[in-house]
């Protein structure tokens, strides 16, 4: 499925992925909500795949096999894979390596949303404005959604 240039890209990281597939956490109702009126493409790249693939299987989640393979198929339902681009022509550094994916991608392909509970990447809202990315949490989107919702 192409991404669509007529509604806006998010990127959600790893944290809030596990919030909708595995906890299937209510604060994100309007955010599913949304994303149901097609008010807005998820996306995602290989390298993002591979972390929730590792993560999911993690023993402290206690997934079975089946409830994993559950959760990536919705994934794939939920979200459209693209392409990684090569990084942003103004790059901005995350200190925690394993989130500079999630940046990167942001920046790279122009996401409205990159929604984060990481504090590394959620530092970097500032920066990521300035490039006309948002970098934020679930109630940060939430707050910009109130004439929408």
């Amino acid at each position: 499925m192409p991404t669509s240039t007529a509604t806006p890209l998010y990127i959600l990281d790893t944290n809030i992925w596990l919030d909708w597939l595995v906890f299937q956490t209510d604060v994100l109702d309007p955010l599913k909500a949304q994303h149901a009126a097609g008010k807005m493409t998820l996306i995602f790249t290989d390298d993002m795949l591979i972390e929730l693939t590792d993560v999911i299987g993690r023993a402290q989640f206690k997934l079975s096999q089946a409830q994993q393979q559950t959760a990536l198929a919705l994934f794939h339902q939920l979200a459209v894979r693209v392409d990684t681009k090569a990084k942003p022509a103004v790059p901005i550094r995350c200190k925690d390596a394993d989130d500079q994916v999630f940046i990167d991608q942001a920046l790279a392909h122009r996401a409205t949303w990159l929604l984060s509970k990481d504090k590394h990447l959620l530092s970097l809202r500032s920066r990521a404005a300035k490039q006309q990315v948002l970098v934020g949490t679930i109630a940060d989107w939430l707050r910009t959604q109130k004439d929408v919702l």
